[in-house]
């Protein structure tokens, strides 16, 4: 439910009062950047990200009755971990000891594909540009100021009670909407109709033979088409005049993502060619894939402070892994990302079965891992920070990131092309 979580920005801000912390507000429109201290010049500047935004899933045992919001992806978890880091590294002999700064981000619209129309009519009215929350502050400048970034997860794989250094690729995307116009008719009587639904089975058809192309084109984890029709028709009596599709393309390079994309409108346009349909195709750059660090071991370092006992299995996710798609991978093509697991849930994310199991352990360790990666990174001068910098340089510069987007960012137009009279 992205670029909606009014309610949650105002908890955090409210937090952040409380603990006597300035903050900015409102930073791609429910975005909140709080600062530890007064900044200085020339300072290495730390964010701690939480993302703030749920699924819609109203059947949640402990969704939210008015929007049927509830957080089946552990996000609470993430933002609460933030506001606890914020309160221990408030503490003045704390807050002393780091050699740079600290930011505690409260982030929008994670769940990309979540409310798809609501942002469409956001761009549209330009509210927004990207459907992404990071990716939209990065292109407002939101993130100018910041070195490098902590982010966290629940861990929703197959071992979810293990503590995982999630430091792995992942898979990014590309969204189309996509939107084929027909006549409608009677199906008794029907010379002139064009009939939509056929010329969107004929597109979802043609783009599933594009696997000779690409031999690898479904293999799981390396490249993924998937989509859907929301709107097929009005009666089985009338022939569709109106179809709308979704599609989303994953893959774990750019250039895939862009080759994919092409073959993929070809499909379309051939479709609508064939059955004269007009088609309407809008191209939404979704997210990067995620760039691992060279060497994550802080985070091994604050999981053996966290759980000396060892009660949790450390998994180690590795660069070759890939995963699935986030938006930290749009900012580690910019800067250095840490990113964690952890545990205290039960279920199984992005479904209604999703529930926390352990209280101290969903909100509580977050929380301490946040704050003790914080102070690790910047203790000593911000000696730790400063290495990862020097050994992790970014993909892209903030300018190569935003033309990347924009040439993305696209709609395409084909007219309806009915038979002519003198045939009929």
């Amino acid at each position: 439910m992205g670029f909606q979580e009014f309610r949650t920005s105002g908890k955090f801000q409210e937090e952040m009062d409380k603990l006597g912390i300035k903050y900015e507000k409102e930073l791609a429109v429910t975005g909140v950047k709080a600062y530890l201290k007064e900044q200085t010049e020339g300072e290495i500047r730390l964010a701690l990200m939480g993302e703030m935004d749920a699924l819609p899933f109203p059947n949640h045992k402990d969704a939210n009755p008015e929007t049927g919001a509830a957080h089946c992806c552990g996000h609470n978890a993430q933002l609460t971990g933030v506001m606890g880091a914020a309160l221990a590294l408030s503490d003045p002999e704390v807050k002393a000891a780091l050699g740079g700064n600290v930011i505690f981000f409260a982030v929008p619209s994670e769940e990309a594909s979540t409310a798809p129309e609501l942002k469409r009519e956001m761009m549209a009215d330009g509210r927004i540009r990207y459907i992404g929350g990071k990716s939209e502050l990065i292109r407002i400048g939101a993130v100018d100021d910041i070195d490098l970034t902590v982010g966290h997860h629940v861990n929703v794989g197959p071992d979810g009670d293990s503590y995982v250094v999630s430091n792995s690729t992942s898979m990014g995307f590309i969204e189309k909407y996509i939107k084929y116009t027909g006549i409608a008719q009677h199906p008794a009587n029907s010379p002139k109709s064009i009939d939509a639904l056929s010329a969107a089975t004929l597109a979802m058809h043609a783009i599933d033979l594009q696997r000779e192309a690409i031999n690898h084109f479904f293999d799981w984890n390396t490249h993924i088409l998937h989509g859907f029709i929301h709107n097929g028709g009005r009666a089985t009596n009338i022939i569709s005049d109106n179809v709308d599709m979704d599609y989303d393309i994953r893959a774990r390079t750019p250039n895939a993502m862009l080759d994919i994309a092409y073959r993929v409108d070809r499909s379309l346009k051939g479709a609508a060619m064939a059955m004269g349909a007009g088609l309407e195709i809008e191209t939404v750059p979704g997210y990067l894939p995620v760039q691992s660090v060279k060497d994550a071991s802080v985070v091994d370092e604050v999981f053996e402070l966290v759980d000396p006992e060892h009660k949790h299995k450390v998994t180690q996710m590795t660069p070759d892994m890939v995963g699935g798609t986030t938006d930290f991978g749009d900012l580690s093509c910019i800067m250095p990302v840490l990113q964690f697991n952890t545990s205290g849930h039960t279920g199984t994310g992005h479904t209604d079965t999703f529930d926390v199991k352990d209280p101290y352990e969903y909100y509580v360790t977050p929380a301490k891992c946040f704050a003790l990666l914080a102070y690790r990174l910047l203790k000593d001068n911000a000696e730790k920070a400063k290495q990862l910098l020097k050994e992790n340089k970014p993909l892209m510069t903030k300018a190569d990131y935003l033309n990347y987007m924009e040439t993305v960012t696209n709609k395409e137009k084909v007219d309806m092309v009915p038979v002519p009279e003198k045939f009929i």
